[in-house]
């Protein structure tokens, strides 16, 4: 089923039980008989099998919606931003729907049929303004909100944190078992960027495939050296 915009804003959603007058639109969540191959800003037309009778049309709007809440009150600023936003509002708005994994300009391109020209524009002044942290140079970039950046880093260092506390002799996580935990849904290209982003910025440090959120040799020598006290204090008591 798919969210459209038929023939007043009286009615946000039109559901069970809810109709729409002649003359007058609405927000409207349709089910769909069959599968469809729709996209944002597509025009439709609704007409009644028998007998045959146009009922309505509009433009497509949302076709991945989320689950339908009578109490939601999302529901009209959501599909306000859909309708009438700018590039830089549905920019958020995608960023919001695929959290936490990072996007490419061609991700926006596809979702809402922007030119790609102005959704780059619309990136670098994002950019610029520190909304949004670019990850990787080279090749395909991508972008992350900094705020998304940020809530992950935390993310990050807790759990690295609490390994560590676990495990006092090891250096840091391997970097495996931390995309396990915390980015199963990036992909690895995803991840690698990411990683590079926080160990480039000096959240994370790095060594082989080992990752801390501080650095390796300081925190070897430190916390061996605390093992080998303990030790010492052991065998001067069996003494």
């Amino acid at each position: 089923h798919a969210p459209r915009r038929t023939t007043s804003h009286e009615n946000w959603v039109i559901f069970k039980g809810e109709s729409i007058k002649p003359g007058q639109e609405a927000y409207v969540q349709i089910r769909m008989i069959e599968p469809l191959v729709l996209r944002y800003q597509d025009r439709f037309v609704l007409r009644s099998y028998s007998p045959i009778t146009t009922i309505g049309g509009g433009v497509m709007l949302d076709i991945h919606p989320p689950k339908y809440r009578k109490k939601s009150k999302d529901w009209p600023s959501r599909y306000q931003i859909l309708e009438e936003g700018t590039i830089e509002q549905l920019t958020l708005f995608l960023f919001q729907e695929k959290d936490p994994l990072p996007l490419s300009a061609q991700d926006i391109v596809s979702r809402f049929g922007l030119r790609e020209t102005e959704v780059r524009q619309t990136l670098q002044a994002m950019l610029s303004q520190g909304k949004v942290v670019e990850l990787g140079k080279g090749g395909e970039i991508l972008y992350l909100l900094r705020s998304g950046l940020d809530s992950l880093e935390d993310q990050v260092i807790n759990f690295i944190s609490q390994y560590l506390r676990e495990n006092p002799l090891q250096r840091g996580v391997d970097r495996r078992l931390l995309q396990e935990e915390i980015f199963p849904k990036f992909t690895q290209r995803q991840f690698d960027l990411l990683l590079d982003k926080m160990v480039g910025e000096g959240k994370l440090f790095s060594s082989g495939s080992e990752i801390s959120h501080q650095r390796l040799d300081r925190r070897l020598e430190g916390e061996v050296r605390a093992e080998l006290d303990r030790f010492l204090d052991l065998v001067r008591k069996d003494k």
